[in-house]
């Protein structure tokens, strides 16, 4: 009887000895979760001790979104009949107190009945053959990103090269257009400024004012195909930067409207301006548009002023305009710079709409 007791006593320390050597948990567990056994493993990875993990339960080291999924183990109406049942879950780590994969495994022991006893399983951390799967995984996925991403790329691309020919085929069609218009425009201020010169005495005063009308819708016109020519030619031609002194564009443009300032008594005060790396001819075209829209919508019986100013921020330039004129409502501001938009009718004051449509498509 001692000879068998003292072989039972070798042979569970030779248990324990080979459980504990295995770098994983091996345990038992009864019918209601409650902890058997488990080997030294058990606390190296939670720190607890068998009757700690029964006191606080499963729940204080597995994760709380695998909890659940792990609960469906301890319970023996759900897995009643099963020969061995398995589950991923993150546990916790009494060292880094991080959550690491592990995989949980629970088979039955039974009695000669088939009833059953407890169940022995294993915990065996699983954590680096995870993250090689989550890397695969994320792998896959950016692949299938930067697939995805090519496609829609090559998409751009050809929705590019579609818009630049739409673009190129209606800068084609407004240089042709205006080209082509020009000549009949020609020819009726010619014939209309010809009938006035020398027809004047034998055309009643009706006729007079009919000539006068035709010629003025003639002048509007060229006035019209001018201003389409320059902005479908902006893109077309090709810019020429230079280093181009502000001041003296500035000064250049108001001498263009040297007149116009000198019958409206207009002041046009100009801060000292950069220079700037441009090209000097779409900058000259900046600066008379925007003057000349200063000039024109200026109040009546008040003399006009015009500021021009410059702020630097960072590696760019702010260059404002500011004037005393008859101003315009915010709701307004995006259809200013539309193609033939008009804030006010062309009997209050002249223009094509175009102005500060060219003036957006320069800067």
């Amino acid at each position: 009887m001692q000879e068998r007791s003292e072989k039972l006593k070798k042979s569970e320390a030779q248990f324990k000895k080979l459980t504990s050597s295995l770098p994983l948990i091996i345990f038992s567990i009864d019918t209601e979760g409650q902890l058997l056994y488990a080997n030294e493993w058990l606390t190296r990875l939670s720190g607890l001790t068998i009757e700690q993990l029964n006191s606080r339960g499963w729940k204080s080291i597995v994760d709380e979104e695998d909890y659940p999924s792990f609960s469906l183990l301890l319970k023996s109406s759900v897995t009643q009949g099963a020969t061995t049942v398995k589950t991923q879950t993150r546990t916790r780590h009494k060292d880094s107190n991080q959550y690491l994969w592990h995989q949980v495994s629970l088979s039955p022991f039974r009695d000669e009945k088939g009833e059953l006893l407890y169940w022995i399983g294993y915990i065996v951390d699983i954590h680096a053959q995870k993250v090689v799967e989550e890397t695969l995984k994320d792998n896959v996925e950016l692949k299938q990103t930067q697939a995805q991403l090519r496609q829609n790329l090559q998409t751009l691309e050809k929705y590019i090269e579609e818009l630049n020919r739409s673009n190129q085929e209606l800068q084609q069609f407004a240089f042709v257009a205006s080209h082509d218009l020009q000549e009949p425009v020609r020819k009726l201020l010619f014939y209309s400024d010809y009938l006035m010169s020398h027809y004047a005495n034998a055309i009643e005063k009706k006729g007079l004012d009919y000539l006068s009308i035709m010629r003025s819708a003639a002048q509007r016109m060229r006035s019209l195909i001018q201003d389409l020519l320059t902005f479908s030619q902006i893109n077309k031609e090709e810019v020429r930067f230079k280093e181009v002194d502000l001041n003296q564009t500035a000064a250049d443009a108001c001498l263009d409207f040297e007149m116009v300032i000198e019958e409206k008594g207009a002041t046009v005060n100009i801060a000292p301006l950069p220079a700037v790396w441009s090209d000097e001819r779409m900058m000259r075209q900046l600066f008379e548009n925007i003057i000349s829209n200063s000039l024109k919508y200026s109040k009546p019986s008040i003399a006009p002023v015009v500021d021009i100013t410059v702020e630097k921020k960072n590696d760019f330039i702010e260059l404002r305009l500011s004037d005393n004129g008859i101003g315009f409502n915010d709701t307004y501001l995006p259809q200013m710079f539309t193609l033939f938009q008009r804030l006010h009718t062309r009997e209050n004051f002249e223009g094509t709409g175009m102005g500060l449509a060219i003036c957006s498509k320069i800067a």
